[in-house]
């Protein structure tokens, strides 16, 4: 499957006003699958270099071979190397949600996948994007009381980040 190159962005605002200099954006995504915030940023004008992508499946890694060619893909989360994605833009994670999740089995921290979401975590606090994103299931939120999220808040806080957490209900986006 190929998507279309330069979907029209939707419309600016006029800026012919204003000087405008030429800002090198970056970014990396991890736990890749379609890549949707390569093609969210490409839907809205942004332009920025995809400097790696990570997943596991074979199909996905195929599908952003085909539409971001230049792209390193590694076969799995770690086997990207955090040195070459230092000071990105932008960093996009969607760890496994299973250990949360009502689909999956709700081990929680007893979940060895859970340990791929501390390990985001760590990447974030070493790579030291200038904005990172990350996203699961909401679940999360209530894990083991709330502990879970507040582990990682705290966590990112005391690596230099200000941690904003929001609950998207992806029905309506």
């Amino acid at each position: 499957y190929e998507l279309p190159a330069n979907p029209k962005p939707p419309s600016s605002p006029d800026t012919h006003c204003h000087k405008q200099e030429k800002v090198n954006l970056t970014f990396a995504t991890d736990f890749s699958g379609m890549e949707a915030p390569a093609f969210a940023l490409r839907f809205l004008g942004i332009q920025a270099t995809h400097k790696s992508a990570a997943d596991t499946n074979p199909r996905s890694r195929e599908f952003i071979q085909t539409n971001f060619p230049h792209t390193p893909i590694a076969q799995s989360f770690g086997d990207v190397i955090t040195d070459a994605i230092k000071n990105l833009t932008f960093y996009f994670a969607g760890p496994p949600c299973q250990p949360w999740s009502p689909a999956g089995a709700k081990k929680g921290k007893h979940d060895p996948r859970a340990d791929l979401y501390d390990q985001t975590i760590d990447r974030i606090i070493a790579a030291q994007p200038l904005i990172a994103f990350v996203e699961n299931s909401s679940a999360l939120a209530t894990a083991e009381k709330g502990n879970t999220l507040r582990d990682i808040k705290h966590k990112l806080t005391q690596g230099g980040y200000q941690v904003v957490h929001a609950t998207i209900n992806t029905l309506s986006h």
